[in-house]
Formats: C-alpha cells, sequence, structure tokens
C-alpha cells in the first residue's frame, strides 16, 4: 500500500508536466510538417459542379487565386490567397456553389464590373482587409516551403543535423491553425447562411461583420505565429548568415520583410479596433477619410497590383526590378559583387529588418499599458485625441509616443526599404 502511494507521489508531477507542456502529435520531421499543413489545407476542401456542369475543387476557408472565368486571363503564377466566400450547398447530391456572396466580398460582379455603393463597404472589409494581411503572411511560406522541406529532408535529417524538437514545434504551430480555422469555417459559414437569407444588401450586416472581424483576427495571429516560426527554422538550416550577393538571401530577406509588415499593420491598423467580441473596420476602408491615418493604406499604396477590378486586392510584388541587378552581375562563375550602390540599399533592408521584430514587440508592450482601443479610434480625430490624451497619466503619454514613433517612424522606415528595392532601377 505503501508503495503504491510512493509510486502515485512521483507520477502525479509527472502528469503534471505532461498537462503543462503537452505532447506533439508530429515525430519530429520535416515530410510530417509538410504533410500536416497539405492535409489542414485540403480538408477545407469540397467538389462542386460549375455553370458548365464540370466538377470542380472549392477550399470554404482561402482561395489561390480567381475562378477561371474572372478574370480570364490571370495565370496561376499571379497567385494570392483572399477569403473564399462562395457558399456551398448541396442539390440532387451534387455540390453548388453561390457566387453572390464572393461578388460581393470582392467588390465585382459575374461580369467583372466593380460593384459601386456604401452597401458593399462592410462585406468588402475581407478583401480589403483580411485578403491584404493573409496574402503578405503566406508570402514567405508559399516561396520558400518546398525548398526547406526537401533540404531539410534529403539533406539534414539523413545526416543527424535538425533537432526533432524544432519540427515538433513546428507541427504543433500547424496543427494549432487547423483548429482555428475548423472553429472559423463553422463560423463562416453561419454568416453565409445570413447573408443568403437578406439577400447581401444594406448596412445590416455591419454589426454582424464586426464579430466576425473579431473571428478572421485569430486566423490573422494563428496564420503569423506558424509562419513566422517556419522563418525562424528556415534561417536556422537554411540561410544562417546573410550574403549580400546571393540573390536566394535577398529575395528570404525581401519576403521577410513583407512577412514583418503584416504582423506590424495587422496589430498598428487593425488589432487596435477590436473589443471583446466585434472588431469594427469600417474607418479603414478605402473609401472612407479616416483611411490615411493608418498604415495599411500606405502597405497597398506599396503593394497594390492593379488588375482590372480586382485593384484591391493585394498581390505580393516580386522585386523583379531588383533582381534584374543579380542577373545583370551574372557570369559563367556565379555573381559578381554588386556595386557599392546596390549593396547598400540591400544592407539597408536587412539591418532594418533586423531589429524590426523587437519593435513592434516594444509596440505591443505599449499598446497594453492604456487604452488601445480608444488610442486607434481616435487617431483619426487630433483635437478629440488631444482632449483624451490630456486626461491620461505621464506613463499612458509615454506609451502613446511610443505607439506613434513605431507607426510614423519604424513602419515607414521599413516601408521605405521595400520600396527601394522595389523600384531602385537605375543602380
Amino acid at each position: 500500500m505503501k508503495l503504491k502511494k510512493f509510486f502515485s507521489f512521483l507520477i502525479a508531477p509527472l502528469l503534471c508536466l505532461t498537462v503543462l507542456f503537452g505532447c506533439s502529435n508530429g515525430d519530429g520531421t520535416a515530410k510530417t510538417c509538410m504533410m500536416e499543413y497539405y492535409n489542414m489545407m485540403t480538408s477545407f476542401s469540397n467538389e462542386y459542379k460549375s455553370a458548365d456542369g464540370e466538377t470542380e475543387i472549392y477550399n470554404n476557408i482561402f482561395k489561390l487565386y480567381p475562378s477561371k472565368t474572372t478574370p480570364s486571363t490571370l495565370t496561376k503564377a499571379q497567385t494570392y490567397i483572399y477569403p473564399s466566400f462562395n457558399h456551398i450547398t448541396k442539390n440532387k447530391n451534387d455540390y453548388e456553389v453561390n457566387n453572390k456572396i464572393e461578388n460581393f466580398v470582392l467588390n465585382y460582379n459575374t461580369s467583372g464590373e466593380e460593384l459601386l455603393g456604401a452597401e458593399n463597404v462592410v462585406l468588402t472589409q475581407f478583401s480589403t482587409v483580411y485578403q491584404t494581411l493573409l496574402s503578405m503572411i503566406f508570402n514567405y511560406y508559399d516561396n520558400w516551403q518546398a525548398s526547406f522541406y526537401s533540404y531539410a529532408t534529403n539533406v539534414l535529417e539523413k545526416n543527424g543535423k535538425t533537432d526533432k524538437d524544432d519540427f515538433n514545434n513546428l507541427f504543433d504551430k500547424i496543427e494549432n491553425l487547423g483548429y482555428v480555422l475548423e472553429d472559423f469555417q463553422i463560423k463562416k459559414n453561419k454568416l453565409q447562411e445570413e447573408l443568403i437569407l437578406f439577400d447581401v444588401e444594406g448596412q445590416i450586416f455591419e454589426p454582424t461583420v464586426a464579430a466576425f472581424n473579431r473571428e478572421y483576427n485569430k486566423v490573422i495571429e494563428a496564420s503569423l505565429d506558424f509562419v513566422k516560426y517556419f522563418e525562424q527554422l528556415h534561417i536556422k538550416y537554411n540561410m544562417p548568415e546573410f550574403d549580400v550577393n546571393n540573390k536566394e538571401h535577398f529575395n528570404r530577406l525581401y519576403d521577410s520583410s513583407i512577412l514583418k509588415l503584416a504582423e506590424a499593420v495587422y496589430y498598428e491598423s487593425v488589432k487596435g479596433f477590436e473589443q471583446i467580441k466585434v472588431c469594427d473596420l469600417t474607418k479603414i476602408q478605402t473609401n472612407s477619410d479616416s483611411y490615411k491615418y493608418y498604415n495599411i493604406s500606405k502597405i497597398k499604396t506599396l503593394l497594390n497590383y492593379a488588375y482590372g477590378s480586382l485593384q484591391k486586392n493585394i498581390v505580393v510584388k516580386e522585386p523583379t526590378t531588383f533582381n534584374s541587378i543579380y542577373e545583370n552581375n551574372l557570369t559563367d562563375q556565379g555573381y559578381k559583387d554588386l556595386t557599392e550602390k546596390q549593396a547598400k540599399v540591400v544592407l539597408q533592408l536587412q539591418a532594418i529588418n533586423t531589429i524590426f521584430s523587437k519593435e513592434i514587440e516594444i509596440y505591443k508592450i505599449c499598446s497594453n499599458n492604456l487604452d488601445f482601443y480608444k488610442y486607434t479610434t481616435l487617431r483619426s480625430d487630433q483635437a478629440k485625441f488631444d482632449e483624451w490624451e490630456s486626461s491620461l497619466s505621464n506613463l499612458e503619454t509615454i506609451n502613446i509616443k511610443g505607439l506613434r514613433d513605431f507607426e510614423n517612424s519604424k513602419i515607414s522606415q521599413m516601408i521605405n526599404a521595400v520600396n527601394a528595392v522595389l523600384g531602385y532601377v537605375n543602380v
């Protein structure tokens, strides 16, 4: 009896540790992580019958590129992620898709004509805000996952040069994203049913959409958590030291900067509008005078890929004009060293990128030390903002200075550095 009590005494702390730290379902390999992501993304797919009777695959969470008819000339190479808002219904044992919701969300109709009017602003938040962020976040993973998993599986793991804990942690973050998306899908389906019921018109949906934005914020945060950790492993195993004369290293730096800008703009232009159950983003819609006070407007100007009526949808540009610098320096032996001017542009971006993550974390700390919602919503009304600020404590005022410095200086520095590598042609 005493022996049983003794073993119980030993086992209890171990059980507590298991509950506290959890146990990964991964096996510590790159291939398992790759397949977990693939299976997670495809788990939200259904088959449906298109208008011409063909069977097509539809992902209920994300789309990677527009349908083949709108616009028909957008190639798969120009892909981007945007929220799917077609509503799948089952009719006579076949799945059909309701395009009307997605047309409103994406701000174009089935003929490719842009929809105008205040009633569309509410629904297009999913496109103008969240599609922008999703494209910027997943850009890094989409561009580097294939080479990373291949190198980790075929070279590093075979030579015992990977840490299984790293890949178990990555697996857990993918799995967590899947759980968040499963819950998101349930709420999204309910929203779509309501939109169909009321025929998607009018501002009646503003409170409903504001509540749904709160769910989208959870998706953004889980996506950031996953992709940021993937970037850490990518740097650790593939590119531990930056080489300014290596085009692949530059491309990774560029994609990293886009990812960090997505995180910065999310917290600065979106998270600040969040309350307990809602997140009302009407102030940062493109037809609002308040739009210019939030950095998401600058991001859209920087990265916008204008393609007819899809001009509000961000496609992360490839830095083709800057890549030509590397191509022009190509020799039979490899790449020549960049000129002093060329290297300066790249190194400036690298320096800003290195400290930007820490600056984002400082921004988060400052935002937690005051009424961040009030701060965010009053930013576009200077008179009201000054009146509110005058009532604050010295500590809160110091935190406001930190927030404004990041918004006006740090984010602008990163935007300018990215803009330099996108448009620096005459070097």
